[in-house]
């Protein structure tokens, strides 16, 4: 079984870099907010123009989002998927996280309809193209 995955490995170290993020994400926020005073595990005041808020709502935003991408990714790998199409939607998801990411944190763009928007939807379409990839392993 585990053989099987061995062609995967790009696409594993992936799943952990995105993992990463998330982790990385987590001490960043706890250490900004105790610097403000805000109570652990509770949210910043909705503010676009705060630094805590955008890091806050960056880090809730990837840890929203991991299970459905790295889900479907492991399914993918287990039932024999495109080594290739998993690689790229794998690596696509993570460049558009990186990219969300730095433009949610640098606040480029509008709090709406901005380019973090458009990376969302990119990133959207990646994991929905990723079910399809099982979907299709499953058939």
């Amino acid at each position: 079984m585990v053989e099987a995955l061995i062609p995967y490995g790009g696409s594993i170290i992936g799943l952990m870099i995105t993992g990463i993020i998330i982790l990385a994400l987590g001490p960043a926020v706890a250490a900004r907010k105790a610097s403000a005073a805000i109570t652990p595990g509770s949210e910043p005041d909705r503010n676009y123009d705060d630094a805590i808020y955008r890091l806050h709502r960056c880090h809730v935003n990837a840890v929203e989002n991991y299970a459905q991408f790295a889900i479907p990714t492991l399914f993918a790998m287990l039932l024999g998927a495109s080594v290739t199409w998993v690689a790229v939607l794998v690596w696509a998801t993570v460049v558009a996280r990186l990219a969300y990411s730095i433009v949610y944190l640098q606040k480029i763009g509008q709090p709406a309809q901005s380019v973090r928007s458009f990376i969302y939807v990119a990133s959207w379409i990646f994991n929905i193209a990723m079910v399809i990839l099982v979907i299709l392993a499953v058939l």
